[in-house]
């Protein structure tokens, strides 16, 4: 343990005079340093190797088999795995892992991780059946943390998925309401920092695009689990969405499943059901579709519209009747000739 204090003390002045530069730097210095660096990690997975549980022995009858001694390599096994991550943490940059870490300090690090997941699993399911007991709201936030990053893992967690997912659904699915709001919380937050959602305002960048296709697959799903709710939380949805549906018109479409589904919302059969948006938020979004850059958009929005027209109260008695107009053209009606910015001052607007 005396060697590892120091071995971490050594590492204290590594950090603070290398840098993650190191491995572009082309110096003879930079690259003896870089080299050294390697054959280091490789001197640790070989320790880490030798450490692991499946070196020792395993045999009751043995007499020179001394229990402190499985102690002892425990505890030089974490020492090492703490020691390892601190040097790869701030030294070794994600995109140069690939260059740096050796093939035998891959293995032995997935199989160290695959262990502790198995581990940290059965912790897990083990403190959940007495949540509502001690209601410790760390469990919640790290066990969905930790759902979160097995779940992205492509390979060596396989045998373990299933059993973390039902573990989410659980949590998600919990009777207590304090609980599972804790837990939708901690997904949310989980949700943002994976889209990278404090940078998906820059356009064109990957978090953008993230963020975008996730909100798309979001709504499409809400729109179309009207079946899977109550009709008091369906309501609740649709009243809440209402103060959105402006910007989320504004993705009508014929040729996507979210904009198909935002178009059936605005279908003009006559209903009284509390589980359609109401009619004049229906007229509201068909003449925002009538400004929509796509002529199927629009078109479709012309039929709605003509509906409106027809059978608007006392207009027989109006002139001239809709009836009677040739309303083919009228997909562009709202359309101007001459692209216009709105950025710039045209002065009083004639609407």
């Amino acid at each position: 343990m005396e060697v590892l204090h120091l071995l971490h003390l050594t590492l204290d002045i590594v950090i603070a005079m290398v840098t993650p530069g190191l491995w572009q730097d082309q110096s003879m210095a930079a690259r003896e340093c870089s080299e050294k660096l390697i054959e280091s990690l490789d001197v640790m997975a070989d320790l880490l190797k030798f450490h692991h549980h499946s070196n020792l022995k395993s045999d009751p009858d043995d007499t020179n088999n001394d229990p402190g001694d499985l102690v002892q390599q425990r505890q030089c096994l974490i020492g090492l795995h703490v020691l390892l991550a601190r040097i790869l943490d701030p030294l070794v940059p994600v995109d140069k892992c690939r260059g740096v870490i050796s093939e035998n300090l891959l293995s032995i690090m997935n199989t160290l991780a695959s262990r502790l997941s198995k581990e940290t699993l059965f912790l897990c399911e083990g403190a959940f059946d007495s949540l509502p007991y001690h209601r410790h709201m760390n469990y919640i936030t790290e066990t969905v943390r930790l759902c979160s990053d097995i779940g992205s893992r492509s390979q060596h967690y396989e045998d373990h998925k299933a059993r973390y997912k039902k573990l989410l659904l659980q949590l998600l699915a919990h009777p207590i309401g304090k609980l599972r709001l804790s837990v939708f919380t901690a997904v949310l937050q989980c949700v943002k920092t994976n889209l990278s959602v404090l940078k998906a305002s820059e356009p064109g960048s990957t978090s953008c695009e993230k963020v975008a296709n996730a909100a798309s697959e979001l709504v499409t799903h809400l729109l179309k689990s009207q079946l899977l709710m109550s009709p008091a939380l369906w309501q609740l949805m649709l009243k809440e969405l209402a103060r959105a549906l402006p910007i989320l018109q504004s993705y009508t479409s014929v040729n996507t499943v979210l904009g198909t589904s935002i178009l059936a919302m605005l279908e003009t059969k006559p209903s009284t059901s509390p589980s359609d948006i109401t009619q004049g938020e229906k007229l509201r979004g068909t003449l925002r579709c009538m400004l929509s850059t796509d002529l199927k958009v629009r078109s479709e929005a012309l039929k709605r519209l003509s509906w409106y027209l027809s059978n608007e109260e006392g207009g027989v008695r109006r002139l001239p009747i809709f009836s009677e107009l040739n309303v083919t053209d009228l997909a562009n009606l709202l359309i101007v000739d001459t692209p216009r910015s709105v950025d710039n001052d045209l002065g009083r607007s004639v609407f």
